[in-house]
């Protein structure tokens, strides 16, 4: 995994981070006590950029990371426009996009500081639901989201692979 948020350096954006099933499938795999997966599929990387909103630009650095790691799914999204797509307020940052997403244990994200090798976590829901196992709605969502996260639960399938999930449904 160092080496997949090693490269997201190379792009020289300070707000950028890899989030969301790269991060909480680690996680909850190293909570079930399954070995480590050497499969890191639904790669999340986000970027705070609002000075350059080109989609354009998202699948040029899709293009880059796909290059290096081809066997890995990568995803790229600017967070700068995407509150366009859910109705929002304009995003500061990508921590108040990534606190949008649809559950608690998937608004996470890391990035490495660069020449440090340390390690910084985001997760404006905080980590007790990632840490406990527990699977909610995001706070701000209300019935009116019920079925989008209700599908994302049934489609993910995460109780099967990861069964001592406590899954709360809407």
């Amino acid at each position: 995994m160092m080496d997949r948020l090693e490269v997201i350096l190379e792009f020289q954006i300070e707000d950028a981070w890899i989030g969301a099933g790269f991060i909480r499938n680690r996680i909850w795999d190293h909570l079930h006590d399954f070995p480590p997966s050497n499969e890191l599929n639904d790669i999340d990387v986000i970027y705070f950029d609002d000075r350059e909103l080109d989609p354009q630009r998202d699948l040029e650095m899709e293009a880059f990371l796909k290059a290096k790691y081809p066997e890995d799914l990568w995803s790229v999204k600017n967070q700068a426009r995407m509150h366009q797509k859910h109705g929002h307020e304009a995003y500061q940052s990508c921590e108040e996009a990534l606190s949008h997403w649809v559950e608690t244990p998937t608004c996470v994200a890391a990035k490495l500081w660069p020449d440090t090798s340390r390690m910084h976590i985001i997760a404006p829901h905080g980590l007790e639901d990632l840490m406990n196992l527990k699977v909610r709605p995001n706070p701000s969502y209300g019935p009116e989201k019920a079925s989008l996260y209700n599908q994302r639960i049934a489609e993910k399938k995460w109780a099967t692979k990861w069964p001592k999930l406590d899954i709360r449904f809407m």
